[in-house]
């Protein structure tokens, strides 16, 4: 089961001709966002787009939150809507291909995160949710290419590298594999897949070493998600 990165990055906020009123509503709205208030949020939004309906924030805002309240083609809709306004914002690309991804429609996230990545070349997270997408649509290559690149710029990127070992595993490239699972568990040791696929990779292996230990591991791991 690969790894998804459901966290939005920080929003770059523009206030433009702003009156001093929308812009005090908008900053509560994004304070409310950032709180995970998203209800509460989005009303907010909606009455600052009632008056200036190409308020790029809070559109792009908008969409967010129907990506995070499990809405992605009302997601696609709205940062669609955005671009239209403002058609050079990397993270409106990235949010718009998370998007398509969760809606299977995976073309056009490799799309939405190429543009992202044109804008801001840079981008760990772009490159990785474009390594997801290469990944589902099975261009495995490219997939890892993707990961490297993500890894390159983001060092401490646990979902990258145990992406990238879920691809290596694949490929049949077991060792690489788990050197990739053991990276991504250093790096963030509360993933539950992430132990079942260390396991199975040193099973492929033939590696018994610390067998118990990882298995003692998984079952706690196991139990704890019960609770």
């Amino acid at each position: 089961m690969s790894s998804r990165n459901r966290n939005i990055p920080p929003q770059k906020v523009t206030h433009n001709t702003l009156t001093t009123q929308t812009q005090a509503k908008f900053e509560q709205a994004l304070q409310l966002h950032q709180q995970g208030q998203l209800a509460q949020a989005q009303a907010l939004y909606e009455e600052i787009l009632k008056s200036q309906p190409k308020h790029f924030d809070a559109l792009h805002l908008s969409g967010v939150i129907a990506y995070q309240t499990k809405n992605p083609g009302k997601a696609v809709e709205l940062i669609g809507k955005t671009i239209e306004i403002k058609p050079n914002d990397a993270a409106v690309y990235y949010n718009q291909g998370l998007a398509f991804l969760e809606l299977m429609q995976l073309d056009d996230a490799v799309k939405s995160n190429d543009q992202a990545i044109a804008l801001k070349p840079d981008y760990a997270e772009a490159y990785y949710n474009r390594g997801n997408a290469l990944l589902e649509l099975k261009q495995l290559d490219d997939a890892v290419a993707s990961y490297e690149q993500a890894i390159a710029l983001k060092p401490d990127y646990a979902e990258a590298y145990y992406n990238q070992g879920i691809i290596l595993q694949e490929l049949q490239r077991y060792e690489d594999a788990l050197a990739n699972y053991e990276k991504a568990l250093t790096l963030k040791s509360d993933g539950l897949f992430w132990l079942g696929m260390r396991m199975l990779t040193k099973m492929q292996l033939c590696d018994w070493s610390a067998f118990d230990l990882h298995i003692n591991q998984l079952i706690e791991k196991i139990e704890h998600c019960k609770k």
